[in-house]
């Protein structure tokens, strides 16, 4: 026995069949049931439908696919109304005309199973279309129903093969053997494809999700856009409206102020009309009573950079030129005593060393009278700052030691000119530039200082950085008054501040950006110190243009001011009142940075000279460790070691003072209690000074 056809009554006896008997293969799973809606159903089916010729890529209503559209997506056509997939009362009809045709030659051969078969066929027809009713939404077709349209068709149509296999082979075993087997292969590949058509339709729903979900984002990006543009819009007509604003605002300022001008030089041709008209009257008594303006009592320096207005250190008021108090000092005993070994150096050296020049054998002395201009000595102390860095990488490579600023001195002046006499001459000048000038600039001061070793060498780069963040915050406040200005207007204004003066508002917020609280306020007493100096100092020195003639003597009266002359005069006062000149502004800064830096290495500085008995700014590992011990720190002899190590790689036995500072600057000093905050060595020497 090969083939059985049973017909069941429900899903537990298929499973019996499948549990007991081996290899068992079940053609048609559907349950046998009469349903009355199947007429229903069928005719929901028949209006719903659309049939498309395959074969000729044809619709019924004539519509025709083209080119490469019959290639678009399955959920594609459906949207469209492309494709729609039916059974109609004719494929039913068609179905059950082929059954009868098999029923009837199958009666021939079995005449008692004919009503059988008919009953089987009607009943599996049936649940065929009750289970495709339950499985359809009629009024919303989609994908899964079409294909579930086209398995049912294809169950119906199988009915009859299965019949028709079960005729031949009882009439011709072999032609039914292989139609069976045709059957089986052609539904195994038909179920395949209709698995792979749902299979595809989980991802064809993410694709349609994920289009949508890029469809609102491209929406939302497009409403952003459309918002933003009209923003736009908006913030440009506005833009515009004040552009309108502030031309009408200027064509208004201008004619006021060219009125303005036009009324005070119709005003100063009166002047000097009066003035003409009693000069010869008053020639007498000028002549008696000369004005302070003749006697030369107030005079102005002009300032060395063209085109800038002369700052409050320039004015002189009988021949004083008025400096800023910052206690500097005139240390000229320590520049002479600097001179001295500079000119014993100089003399001593053998003369291999240098051209020398001899006046009867005897050592030729240097120069005493002349000093270097300020702008001279400052290209010069550039130019050693330069050739010095140069000369310590060249020291290092050579494995040699460095040398203090004074020794480089006379190194730099050496290799420049050679001749004992230009040495002697330019270290005479550059020595009596640095005492006339450390006063009035702070870089002559720094270099001074790095001269006689009270500073390190680094230090002027911090110098460096004071200049070039007020010059940044200025910047930043020019431009934030002047946001619509371009940056060739931007430069002009800043060139006019470098050249001119700062107002209160200005020279504040740079003390206030860079400083702390204490130290900002410090200074900005230092500043109006100066200012209010500066302004009693003018107030002295001030000269009102008058001639007093008394009746008697027949001349004319005191000539006054004006009301509008008076109030003209006190607007301008009040509004320079709280004004300082950028470069000595500049020159407070660094005056006040070179102070807090020698408060804070003052303790340092003290221990330093007393283990440097020959003063001259080196030391040998002795005293570097005499050094240590004054500190009173417990510092233990490996970090001793390391810390020569860094200081005299090579064991030349000479330490700088610039080179003490650099390196405890950063190195950590022992605490002397467990637990204790730690700083820097200067740091913790500053502290141990002040408590």
């Amino acid at each position: 026995l090969r083939h059985v056809y049973v017909s069941l009554d429900s899903e537990e006896q298929e499973q019996y069949l499948r549990d007991n008997l081996e290899g068992v293969v079940v053609a048609n799973t559907g349950v046998s049931r009469k349903d009355n809606r199947y007429e229903d159903t069928r005719q929901k089916l028949v209006d719903n439908s659309k049939r498309f010729n395959t074969e000729e890529g044809v619709w019924e209503d004539g519509s025709r696919l083209h080119g490469t559209e019959k290639l678009v997506d399955l959920d594609h056509l459906i949207q469209e109304e492309h494709v729609h997939v039916s059974i109609k009362q004719a494929d039913i009809e068609h179905a059950k005309d082929i059954h009868e045709v098999i029923r009837s030659i199958h009666k021939t051969v079995n005449p008692e199973q004919n009503e059988a078969l008919a009953a089987e066929f009607d009943d599996q027809v049936n649940s065929i279309m009750k289970d495709l009713s339950v499985r359809i939404d009629t009024e919303h077709l989609d994908f899964l129903d079409y294909t579930a349209i086209l398995k049912a068709k294809y169950h119906m149509y199988d009915i009859c093969t299965r019949s028709l296999s079960d005729l031949l082979i009882r009439t011709s075993p072999q032609i039914g053997e292989v139609l069976a087997t045709l059957r089986e292969n052609t539904s195994s590949i038909f179920m395949e494809l209709v698995g792979t058509m749902l299979h595809l339709q989980p991802k064809m729903n993410d694709r349609l999700h994920s289009y949508k979900k890029e469809f609102e984002r491209t929406k939302d990006e497009i409403a952003e856009i459309l918002q933003a543009a009209e923003h736009l819009e908006k913030e440009n007509t506005t833009l515009l409206e004040d552009k309108r604003l502030m031309r009408e605002n200027f064509e208004t300022e201008k004619e006021k102020l060219f009125k303005e001008i036009d009324e005070l030089r119709a005003e100063n041709k009166n002047y000097l009309d009066t003035i003409i008209r009693h000069s010869k009257s008053s020639k007498a008594s000028v002549a008696n009573g000369p004005s302070m303006l003749a006697t030369g009592k107030v005079s102005h320096v002009r300032s060395p950079v063209k085109g800038r207005s002369s700052s409050p250190s320039h004015i002189m008021v009988d021949g004083q030129i008025p400096t800023l108090q910052l206690n500097l000092g005139e240390e000229d005993d320590e520049y002479d005593r600097i001179r001295s070994r500079l000119d014993q150096t100089i003399n001593e050296r053998k003369p291999g060393n240098m051209t020398t020049m001899t006046q009867g054998g005897s050592p030729v002395p240097h120069s005493g009278g002349k000093t270097l201009s300020l702008k001279i000595l400052k290209d010069t102390l550039d130019d050693i700052y330069i050739q010095k860095d140069v000369f310590v990488k060249k020291c290092f490579a050579q494995r040699q030691p460095k040398e203090t600023m004074e020794q480089y001195l006379y190194t730099y002046l050496n290799q420049k000119y050679g001749l004992k006499a230009l040495i002697l001459e330019w270290s005479g000048g550059i020595i009596n530039g640095i005492k006339k000038y450390a006063k009035y600039d702070n870089d002559v001061a720094v270099f001074g200082k790095i001269l006689k070793n009270e500073t390190d060498e680094e230090f002027r780069f911090i110098q460096k950085k004071v200049k070039e963040s007020a010059l940044e915050l200025l910047k930043m406040q020019i431009k934030a008054k002047n946001p619509l200005k371009n940056s060739a207007n931007l430069q002009k204004i800043i060139d006019e501040k470098l050249a001119g003066s700062l107002t209160a508002e200005e020279w504040k917020t740079i003390i206030r950006f860079m400083y702390k609280e204490d130290d900002a306020q410090a200074l900005v007493n230092r500043v109006r110190d100066f200012i209010n100096g500066r302004n009693q100092q003018s107030a002295r020195g001030s000269i009102t243009i008058a001639t007093t003639v008394t009746p008697s003597q027949g001349g004319s009266p005191v000539k006054k001011m004006s009301r509008r002359e008076e109030k003209k005069e006190k607007h301008e006062q009040n509004k320079n009142a709280s004004k300082i000149n950028y470069d000595a502004f500049i020159k407070i800064l660094l005056d006040f940075q070179l102070q807090r830096h020698e408060q804070f290495l003052s303790s340092f500085l003290t221990l330093f000279n007393e283990v440097d008995r020959d003063a001259n700014g080196i030391i040998n590992e002795i005293e570097f460790r005499d050094l240590l011990a004054l500190m009173g720190y417990p510092w233990k002899e490996k970090e001793v070691k390391r810390l020569l190590e860094k200081l005299d790689p090579f064991n030349n036995k000479q330490i700088c003072f610039s080179d003490l500072i650099g390196l405890f600057s950063t190195e950590i000093a022992p605490s002397k209690v467990d637990g204790a905050e730690k700083y820097n060595v200067l740091q913790q020497l500053h502290i141990d000074q002040h408590q």
